[in-house]
């Protein structure tokens, strides 16, 4: 019987195991399921190694345990559809969070794998080690905000070529070594390219919600090189991720903040180390630090000024003692963001009752869905001057009517009501 070594396809089995994860298109990376997830995926290879026909594959699997606690365990199992009769894969990773983004893994492919016909297949068992890194740089658009890489090494797949390839490879093999890159091109859609130790694969990966479930896509070029097959092979395939215990964690929201604390730590860097030699993106950085710092300074001007006017303005002073939680924005470009459509619509002059203030849109989105859940109804306000967001639960033309709002949501629960006038 041959050995199966068909090294996209194997691969392919992967990326579906970890779809909701993965940030490369074959190689395997230092992050995975954890916590009790489950997922799945379907996927096409098309067309296979040394012939013209396709493969698909299916796969299903389990996360349990806290990488970043202690460590994650990724247990997942595929099928291969062949022409004859399908093969049963099942295979398990090991990960763990280090810090400043950066993530290792080992783990086993093909532990256990079978025939439909019956016998176990035997001699494509894969061990691997992996470690990536995720990056971030403070930029306004998501575009080149994001960058991740991959290094590992491992036997099987990595260090041998296939069984047909074997035949026209002249002696060679592969490199045992493996490496990944990944961009982020806009907030849904992100690139990679790769080295697989036998070949060099591309493409893109687009990655989003639908009906609530978050879902992965990912569309790729494989052997792009004539270091391995005859031919390169289209690599498509979407899945899903689930997770069991569906409230919120503390492990959670860290992991999923992880690369936005990381613009944070970069930041204080750079403010601790002026000595250092400065690039031109992070001298545009500092830049932007001192004109934020500027706009600070020119908020708590107008606050002042606001509540000298109050204080000398107004025969019923005492409505108004609340002035060190208004701000006037009425200079700045800001307009009612829609979450749904993610369009800006223009805003009517007055007051606005803000609950939160965000840097980044996600943050305000989500914000609105928990304030949903409490039968708070909220909507979000775009300040492009700011390049903030804020959500706000009420508006009015009056500015006491705003305040004595203000002074009930603080009541409710949200200590850092302010009433911004625009």
């Amino acid at each position: 019987m041959k050995k199966l070594k068909s090294i996209i396809i194997l691969s392919f089995i992967l990326l579906l195991s970890s779809s909701a994860f993965s940030q490369g298109i074959v190689v395997p990376n230092g992050t995975g399921a954890y916590g009790n997830m489950i997922y799945a995926g379907v996927g096409l290879v098309s067309p296979k190694q040394y012939d013209s026909k396709s493969n698909f594959v299916g796969s299903f699997g389990l996360g349990i345990g806290d990488p970043v606690k202690g460590l994650g365990f990724d247990l997942g199992s595929s099928m291969l559809n062949y022409s004859s009769s399908n093969m049963y894969n099942a295979g398990v990773k090991v990960h763990r969070y280090l810090a400043k983004g950066i993530y290792v893994a080992g783990g086993v492919e093909n532990l256990l794998s079978f025939r439909s016909t019956g016998g176990r297949v035997r001699g494509i068992t894969n061990v691997y080690l992996t470690f990536s890194q995720y990056l971030s740089q403070v930029t306004t658009s998501p575009l080149l905000s994001r960058f991740s890489y991959t290094l590992g090494a491992g036997n099987g797949r990595f260090a041998n070529l296939s069984v047909l390839d074997s035949h026209y490879a002249d002696g060679r093999k592969g490199t045992y070594a493996f490496g990944a890159l990944a961009c982020r091109l806009t907030n849904a859609i992100s690139g990679h390219v790769e080295w697989s130790g036998t070949n060099m694969n591309s493409g893109i990966s687009v990655n989003g919600k639908l009906f609530g479930f978050p879902f992965s896509i990912m569309c790729a070029a494989t052997n792009l090189t004539s270091y391995s097959s005859d031919k390169f092979s289209f690599v498509g395939g979407v899945g899903t991720v689930y997770k069991l215990n569906d409230k919120p964690s503390e492990k959670e929201e860290l992991l999923d903040k992880i690369l936005e604390n990381q613009e944070k730590e970069m930041l204080s860097k750079l403010l601790d180390n002026p000595q250092q030699d400065q690039s031109d993106s992070l001298q545009k950085l500092q830049d932007k630090v001192k004109e934020l710092q500027n706009e600070l300074d020119n908020c708590n001007k107008n606050k002042a000024d606001l509540q000298d006017k109050l204080n000398k303005g107004n025969a019923n002073n005492s409505n108004y003692n609340n002035a060190d939680n208004v701000v006037n924005h009425q200079g700045d470009n800001v307009s009612k963001f829609d979450p749904k459509t993610r369009i800006n619509s223009n805003v009517a002059a007055g007051y606005y009752v803000v609950i939160h203030s965000f840097r980044y849109e996600k943050q305000a989105i989500r914000a609105t869905e928990i304030e949903k859940k409490k039968n708070v109804d909220s909507q979000i306000l775009n300040n492009k001057t700011r390049k903030l967001y804020y959500v706000y639960t009420e508006y009015f033309k009056n500015l006491k009517e705003a305040l004595k709002q203000s002074k009930v949501e603080r009541e409710k629960g949200h200590v850092g009501t302010w009433v911004h006038i625009y």
